[in-house]
């Protein structure tokens, strides 16, 4: 077995990726300690997946009532080499390559009481992480951008939290279409700072590598500072996957 990294990088969904793509992102971080938040497995080859919405995971990508199973997206995710999930129910059939841990509402660093979620893939996804990491290291985000528009702009007696001119992914929706894309109101509706703090803590650097961020709690850099940054050592993402197994399934 080998030692949990003390770098990682995260990649959420948020159209400041685009930068990183452009630079040779993809490949930089080859063979490191990746962790793919929802559709970031599609361009990204991450040590683990993770997701926290039981429709992703099981295809309904649609609205709500569309019960459309998306069974390309299906086999994509089965095929993965390591899931790590949301526990929903007894009853829940899994994906042979998933872990499903127990989410909670409140943030815990010894996860006892669950992994910290609330509404969004990217809170889970910095609590397992830095979990694994035993809370010391350094973290790169990506594609957090809690992307809003100018409140400005918004009319609070017409507000519509569905915007098409509002980028809100790195990917466009003839590429990948999914319910999420050009939603706004989780992003507008609540302080991110309300949800971030709770990672604010001493022995782990979290770097959030986008300048135009709406996230304020840690220290934004760019990409090209990040690659520069970022370590050059690879790691056997098959014997790094045992090792999370072996940590996640105490």
């Amino acid at each position: 077995m080998i030692n949990i990294p003390k770098e990682c990088v995260i990649i959420g969904g948020g159209p400041s990726i685009k930068e990183g793509l452009s630079l040779g992102l993809k490949e930089r971080i080859k063979d490191k300690f990746v962790i793919t938040c929802n559709f970031a497995f599609n361009h990204f080859d991450g040590t683990f997946e993770v997701f926290v919405d039981r429709d992703f995971y099981t295809g309904r990508l649609n609205t709500p009532n569309d019960l459309t199973i998306n069974n390309e997206h299906v086999d994509k995710i089965k095929a993965l080499p390591l899931i790590v999930g949301h526990l929903f129910d007894n009853r829940f059939d899994y994906y042979s390559n998933t872990i499903a841990l127990k989410q909670s509402r409140e943030f815990d660093k010894s996860a006892k009481k669950g992994f910290y979620s609330s509404f969004m893939c990217g809170f889970f996804a910095l609590h397992v992480a830095m979990y694994l990491m035993n809370y010391t290291g350094t973290i790169y985000i990506l594609g957090y951008d809690w992307t809003k528009r100018d409140p400005k702009t918004i009319c609070p007696t017409t507000y519509t939290p569905y915007d098409n001119k509002t980028e809100t992914h790195y990917y466009s929706d003839s590429e990948i279409k999914h319910r999420g894309q050009h939603w706004l109101s989780a992003f507008e509706n609540h302080d991110a700072h309300q949800y971030f703090v709770n990672f604010l803590i001493p022995g782990i650097k979290v770097y959030n590598v986008s300048l135009n961020s709406n996230i304020f709690d840690f220290e934004k850099i760019s990409y090209p500072k990040m690659l520069d940054l970022l370590s050059l050592e690879t790691i056997n993402q098959e014997e790094l996957r045992k090792e999370i197994k072996s940590i996640l399934a105490k």
